[in-house]
């Protein structure tokens, strides 16, 4: 005979172990089946799909390596496009609504933009990776301002960008 601990009405307590290793499988996956069926997080059913848009390509609504993604406040989609150097944003139910930026090193441009996020204002800020700086726009795409290393220095990348809602605010940028 040997002691196991086991839950005894909430508390733990000391219960003999049976011989038969088989009895105990079978116990074990009884109570394991009981378990699962009584558990909360067993009767609710998985995520269900619900849409998709896009294929591959350079037109409205058309992704070359689609990276960065966020929603804004009104519902909107904002996908940062990595290959096609632009922001696209749609409507809740995948609608075309408008896009901005090019390939370049000018103000609102891009050269490779993979994170994109929004602060209380609805701001967005994206990360502009192989330009290694991050550019913050109005809600509706127009420049507002750019940071991090001037064109043609790469010391470090900029990747991903997102809002700290915390006790302190402001951007953080992970390079």
């Amino acid at each position: 005979m040997s002691i196991e601990i086991g839950d005894s009405g909430g508390r733990l307590a000391p219960r003999r172990r049976t011989r038969a290793p088989w009895l105990r499988r079978i116990l074990g996956l009884l109570g394991l089946l009981v378990l699962l069926r009584t558990s909360p997080a067993a009767a609710e059913s998985p995520p269900a799909f619900l849409l998709k848009w896009g294929s591959l390509g350079s037109g409205n609504g058309q992704f070359r390596e689609p990276v960065g993604i966020a929603v804004d406040a009104a519902g909107n989609v904002l996908v940062a496009d990595l290959n096609n150097d632009r922001i696209q944003k749609f409507s809740s139910t995948g609608v075309y609504i408008t896009e901005w930026g090019s390939l370049g090193t000018g103000p609102g441009q891009f050269d490779g933009p993979t994170g994109i996020a929004f602060d209380a204002a609805g701001d967005i800020y994206v990360t502009d990776q192989r330009n290694s700086r991050v550019e913050k726009f109005t809600s509706d795409g127009a420049f507002l301002m750019q940071w991090g290393a001037p064109p043609g220095q790469r010391e470090r990348t900029a990747q991903s960008v997102w809002w700290d809602r915390g006790r302190r605010g402001g951007q953080r940028v992970r390079g």
